[in-house]
């Protein structure tokens, strides 16, 4: 039976145990014989292998392991939960641009009742209803369209979330209203630059390849051990284990050198090392650029997003009023209803793009609290902010 136990110095020590027991028969007497020995010896390496630092390398490295995968998945769940959510606010954005759409074509379809009507009435020309018919049947098209696309989303909504195809569930009627992100560019980068995930891991890895290159110094140096041994043993005549009597022991101590003369293995690791050591520092000034460049662009087009969507609720407004307009000129005879076509087509466009952005604000936002490092995912999957 024997152990083994690293010291912090790199040394290592071995504590062994041996025992026997043997029978004989001497003239019709059966005889019983027992003996034990135990060692303990240690081995210090003073030069190459010495230090806590080298001999620890492989359990560090293994440690560093371990946070590298527990960093990995907790951006995953980052990304996915982002993932989800946009998916979710898409279906909300497709379902509320179907009714839209429901909406067009329930306009469109009274457009082509009043045509027909003044036609019939000698008020109106028969090209306003063809014209009206035409846009009609159109509208009806997107409507098909709208409700597939909707159908489509929803059910591959339901395999991301790995549920049943036949279940049976409804999204929100409405999207969030627009949250502005108040946060300066210096303030999301230096925030980026302290919270990343994936940055603290290359700047850890950075730190590994120094260790590296240590270790590959270290392994060309002599080798130079002290092996110090201790030794007791038991009488060979005892009869049993009980009665051992350990009267005898050895101590040895001795001094190992190793010249290194053949370590080419060893120098090309080394070469290695340092090439290694440089490709960290060059790929952590990448990753650096790359995260600065992303918070960067992010904040820009969060800011480009909301300032569109202020846009577009302010030419909302004006469409709105323009079909006002249009209805009241045909009623008076003033106007046509081309004008009410293609103001109702307008207006349908113009809210469908309305929605579409404002779930890409919300992903974006979500993004660069992501790259800033300040989004938070729970036990039951929930963002934190």
């Amino acid at each position: 039976m024997s152990g083994t136990q690293l010291l912090p110095s790199g040394g290592t020590v071995t504590a062994t145990t041996t025992g026997s027991v043997g029978t004989s028969d001497v003239e019709g007497v059966r005889e019983q014989d027992a003996a034990m020995s135990g060692t303990v010896s240690l081995t210090q390496p003073l030069l190459r292998g010495a230090f806590h630092g080298v001999a620890f390398e492989p359990l560090k490295l293994a440690d560093r392991g371990v946070v590298y995968a527990a960093r990995d998945f907790e951006q995953f769940r980052q990304r996915f939960s982002i993932q989800v959510i946009a998916q979710y606010y898409g279906l909300v954005s497709q379902k509320i641009a179907l009714q839209n759409t429901e909406r067009r074509v329930a306009n469109q379809e009274f457009a082509l009742r009043q045509a027909r009507s003044l036609y019939r009435l000698e008020l109106g020309p028969q090209a306003d209803v063809l014209r009206a018919e035409q846009t009609f049947r159109s509208a009806q098209n997107d409507l098909l369209d709208a409700r597939q696309g909707y159908e489509l989303a929803l059910d591959r909504f339901k395999i991301q979330l790995g549920l049943p195809l036949d279940v049976e569930f409804d999204v929100a009627a409405e999207i969030p209203p627009l949250d502005p992100l108040e946060v300066d560019v210096r303030g999301a980068v230096e925030a980026a630059l302290h919270n990343r995930l994936d940055l603290l891991t290359v700047r850890d890895q950075l730190d590994d390849s120094r260790r590296a290159l240590d270790v590959a110094r270290n392994a060309l140096l002599p080798d130079l051990d002290v092996d110090l041994s201790y030794s007791i043993f038991s009488d060979t005549d005892m009869s049993s284990f009980r009665n051992l009597a350990f009267d005898s022991d050895t101590v040895s101590l001795g001094v190992t050198l190793g010249l290194p003369l053949d370590r080419k293995a060893e120098r090309n690791a080394l070469r290695s090392a340092m090439i290694g050591l440089d490709r960290a520092r060059r790929g952590l000034d990448l990753a650096e650029d790359n995260v600065i460049l992303e918070v960067r662009d992010s904040l820009r087009r969060l800011r480009q997003l909301q300032a569109q969507i202020e846009n577009d609720q302010a030419n909302i407004e004006v469409i709105e009023r323009r079909v006002r307009r249009a209805v009241l000129d045909n009623l008076a005879g003033v106007g046509s209803n081309r004008d009410i076509v293609e103001a109702t087509d307008d207006l349908t466009a113009a809210q469908n793009g309305l929605l579409g952005r404002f779930v890409e604000h919300l992903t974006t936002r979500l993004q660069l609290l992501q790259q800033m490092g300040l989004l938070f995912v729970d036990k039951q999957g929930r963002i934190v902010e």
